[in-house]
């Protein structure tokens, strides 16, 4: 790094709100610069490369705890479907097999066309209901989780739903 001393204590506030995704303009307001001079303010601090630099670290240093957190997440996951893919709950095992695509962002957070088009489901219900395959989870998705070969997709009671 250069000769200058620390970030100030501003410097640093601006360099937190920027890393966190605000404009050079709010983080300079958010940081305590005058609302009336925030635009400059937020341009002459990006120009200077330590602040680039220390909001680069804490953006770095953020996503490096949510990648961890995301695998420890996955972690119990995968604990989670292999007891219940063992134990015979496939119901739980599905769960878990989408509880860990919506952490890795293959599916979106909102609900799925099939998942309002599927049957209601009974809680207390121990088999399988109508249009429900039996078998492994995975056959319902036609993927492989976890390493494993995954079987063929057939056909779904979802399969002519209308997305709009």
């Amino acid at each position: 790094m250069s000769d200058r001393s620390p970030l100030s204590p501003r410097q640093e506030a601006f360099c937190r709100y920027l890393a966190r995704g605000a404009s050079a303009a709010a983080a300079a307001r958010a940081a305590g610069y005058s609302p009336v001079t925030a635009r400059q303010q937020g341009a002459r601090l990006m120009a200077q490369p330590e602040i680039r630099r220390r909001a680069w670290q804490i953006r770095a240093d953020h996503e490096q705890g949510l990648w961890q957190d995301q695998q420890r997440i996955i972690d119990a996951l995968q604990q989670l479907y292999y007891k219940a893919r063992d134990d015979g709950d496939l119901r739980t095992a599905l769960r878990c097999i989408e509880a860990e695509a919506r952490v890795v962002g293959i599916l979106p957070d909102r609900p799925l066309a099939m998942e309002r088009a599927a049957p209601p489901v009974d809680k207390y219900a121990t088999e399988p209901g109508p249009g429900m395959p039996d078998g492994d989870p995975e056959a319902l998705l036609g993927i492989s989780c976890y390493g494993e070969p995954g079987p063929t997709p057939g056909p779904t009671p979802w399969t002519d739903v209308d997305e709009s």
